[in-house]
């Protein structure tokens, strides 16, 4: 419980901008995701994935830890290709005479 409550304090904050953009991507996709299949059919498929995970486990290990990390990296990569291609304001410092 306290995990999650520091997790939430960490989103709101906007201390780190790039975290909570992800965060905020990760749980509009995931909306998204479910509004386009029916709840049953996530279920199913996550009920599928805790049944067999101990053979998954077995043949490829840390599973769903890669495919977790992996989607982690494609959405990290977007937003730093966006934040790349947005140019920043940088002041010119002044020459003093």
């Amino acid at each position: 419980m306290l995990y999650l409550i520091n997790f939430i304090k960490k989103v709101i904050s906007l201390e780190d901008k790039l975290f909570t953009t992800r965060v905020l991507i990760e749980l509009y996709l995931l909306l998204k995701f479910s509004k386009f299949l029916s709840d049953k059919i996530i279920l199913l498929i996550i009920a599928n994935i805790c049944l067999f995970y101990a053979p998954l486990e077995k043949k490829f290990p840390h599973f769903i830890f890669k495919c977790r990390i992996s989607f982690e990296q494609i959405i990290e990569g977007i937003i730093v290709l966006i934040q790349c291609i947005i140019p920043r304001y940088i002041e010119e410092p002044q020459k003093q005479e």
